[in-house]
């Protein structure tokens, strides 16, 4: 059995991912490039709470991690100010 994967980029943008990670999650192609960001996901996506056991958790550590990338390069923060 496989294991699911994404790979994510600096502010959480899912970059790659494999079918385990597709069957799971949906597939991550289905959306525009602009929106396949995790922490966008867990609170714009009406089904991420219903089928995110923690979503609470993981939605603080998502976005702990997303201010922790904008603390190191606040320049890079106006590039997804759009979203």
């Amino acid at each position: 059995m496989g294991t699911p994967g994404l790979v994510l980029g600096r502010h959480l943008d899912v970059l790659a991912w494999n079918p385990l990670a597709e069957t799971l999650l949906g597939d991550p192609a289905d959306r525009p490039p602009a929106e396949r960001n995790m922490v966008a996901v867990l609170f714009r996506d009406p089904e991420a709470r219903r089928l995110c056991q923690g979503w609470e958790t993981m939605a603080r550590q998502y976005v702990a991690m997303l201010h922790a990338a904008v603390a190191d390069d606040p320049g890079r923060s106006t590039e997804h100010a759009g979203r």
